[in-house]
């Protein structure tokens, strides 16, 4: 029964997301907030071919997306989400940048991954966190900076722009 649903989420996953790139969309993101509290062996037997499954279809379907991999809590998982198909892996704000880069590859773009609860104070304090996280990721250029999970109701839009503009002004070449 679950391999069936499983299936039928990813057909439907598939079919969706295909209608957005060919809407225009460059780019698509498979998020799995719960993903993280499985176990190694559990997530290979159980999620990873689907979500193989999917990003293959679309791999074939659209060649020029990109496909993106994120899930909370994963940095146990992080070889098979990459093993899944993804040509970005999407990093929590607990997953080392540095280590991650060891385990991937240094050439492996990985999205990511600025504490989400910094952006609900201030200004100084999500542009400290986001030096931080410039810093981890040490000018390697496969890198897409992001918050390391989605954006709270709470959120200062205009704190999400500070960042915005920060990080374009420190990574402009």
């Amino acid at each position: 029964l679950w391999n069936q649903l499983m299936q039928r989420l990813a057909e439907h996953a598939v079919t969706s997301i295909g209608s957005q790139l060919d809407a225009g969309a460059a780019a698509f993101q498979l998020f799995d907030s719960w993903a993280g509290n499985l176990t190694v062996d559990e997530y290979r037997q159980h999620v990873l071919p689907f979500s193989t499954f999917v990003f293959e279809q679309l791999a074939n379907t659209h060649p020029h997306a990109r496909g993106i991999h994120f899930g909370l809590g994963c940095d146990h998982l992080l070889e098979l989400m990459q093993q899944a198909g993804a040509t970005v892996i999407g990093l929590d704000w607990r997953t080392s940048i540095a280590d991650a880069r060891k385990r991937l590859g240094a050439d492996t773009v990985i999205q990511g991954n600025l504490n989400p609860e910094l952006v609900l104070g201030d200004v100084a304090t999500a542009i400290t966190g986001t030096d931080q996280v410039l810093a981890d990721n040490a000018g390697n250029p496969a890198h897409i900076f992001n918050l390391g999970h989605g954006v709270q109701p709470a959120t200062n839009p205009d704190v999400l722009a500070a960042i915005v503009h920060h990080v374009h002004e420190r990574t402009a070449q």
